[in-house]
């Protein structure tokens, strides 16, 4: 019999059950029992549709046939027949399933296994390796501040590059084949790789009518590149001009230097987080509060940050609401900036592949 799939909706429940994805779809089978794996099979390819972006599943639809849905019964952790009906050419049965999508589920685990979605494109380990040979002691003002922008948008993996701080020197004109031994190395998805340079420019009034100041001015350049080891590839490249004044010559060119890692950031975190849309770009974020007011301090956070996109307040209930969006990071990494934007306090509950679960008060 032609297989036939017809989904008759789709519903993400507003609970505590960690944002399991739950489907309604019917199967068909020349018996009973086939048309009932049929069904649960076309559950867990409905879920696969919210979790991996479509041209992905175009792409492997092949090898997410032979190695994904021929196990869906395994992906499943609770399901319910609503109906089962005797039809002309065989049986028409429909189910209600609930398929795990927890990060650490088995549908989560295999799909990363298989190279289908990939969660380092959310959340990847960072390593910064900036030379900056002004400095005499042990300072790294444009790696800290460069860190800080990674950290400050929600990328937590930074690899602490303590150890390798004899590549500095070098590591900013390394090749491809190096930077790939490099990012061995030190584990890291992704390598920072730069050097940052500054000029002191003497007291801050001869830029005005020529009379001294006691303000000293320096400026400063970061040139830098961001290098995947997924791809192999240079993803980023760029330079940025900062400047500081202060009274003290050394802080003043501190200044310049995180000023201009400061920009370089902004650059190289925007990068990331577009990167990250290219497996799953919408989260799903159930909101619990005491009163739609709080409801209204997290929708004003979210479009308060600069990486979510298409913000919509799907459902509002009992106290919970649920928002879905765009947003191309971790579900982590969302909750860490809505944490800083929102104006009441905010606690995570569970945390999926694609879903948050937070509650404010």
């Amino acid at each position: 019999m032609k297989k036939i799939i017809i989904v008759a909706f789709v519903c993400l429940l507003l609970s505590v059950s960690v944002l399991a994805k739950e489907v309604v779809s019917m199967g068909y089978g020349n018996t009973a029992k086939l048309a009932e794996a049929d069904a649960l099979r076309n559950a867990v390819e409905n879920v696969m549709g919210m979790v991996v972006d479509s041209t992905t599943i175009t792409e492997k639809q092949q090898l997410i046939e032979d190695n994904v849905l021929t196990h869906s019964r395994g992906y499943i952790t609770d399901y319910e027949v609503l109906s089962k009906n005797k039809i002309k050419d065989g049986w028409q049965v429909q189910v209600k399933a609930e398929v795990d999508t927890k990060a650490d589920s088995k549908l989560m685990n295999d799909l990363v296994k298989l190279g289908i979605i990939d969660l380092s494109l959310r959340n990847p380990r960072i390593a910064v390796l900036i030379y900056e040979d002004a400095w005499t002691d042990d300072s790294v003002p444009a790696e800290t501040a460069l860190i800080k922008c990674f950290l400050d948008n929600g990328f937590e993996q930074m690899v602490n590059t303590d150890a390798f701080a004899l590549y500095r020197r070098d590591a900013w004109r390394y090749d491809l084949a190096k930077l790939r031994t490099l990012a061995a190395h030190l584990n890291a998805d992704i390598v920072v790789v730069g050097k940052a340079i500054h000029n002191n420019n003497g007291d801050v009034g001869r830029f005005l009518d020529g009379s001294r100041t006691g303000m000293l001015s320096c400026r400063a350049q970061i040139d830098a590149r961001m290098y995947s080891a997924k791809t192999g590839r240079i993803i980023a490249s760029d330079s940025k001009v900062g400047s500081g004044a202060d009274i003290s010559k050394r802080i003043a060119a501190r200044a310049a230097v995180s000023n201009a890692a400061e920009e370089l950031g902004k650059v190289f975190t925007e990068k990331l987080i577009a990167d990250g849309a290219g497996n799953r770009q919408y989260v799903t974020l159930v909101v619990k509060a005491d009163g739609f007011q709080k409801m209204n301090l997290v929708r004003r956070a979210l479009e308060n940050i600069q990486q979510v996109k298409s913000l919509q307040l799907r459902e509002y209930r009992g106290g919970q609401g649920l928002f879905q969006m765009r947003y191309a990071g971790s579900p982590e990494q969302l909750f860490r900036l809505l944490q800083k934007q929102a104006e009441c306090n905010v606690v995570m509950e569970t945390a999926t592949y694609d879903g948050l679960v937070i509650k404010v008060y």
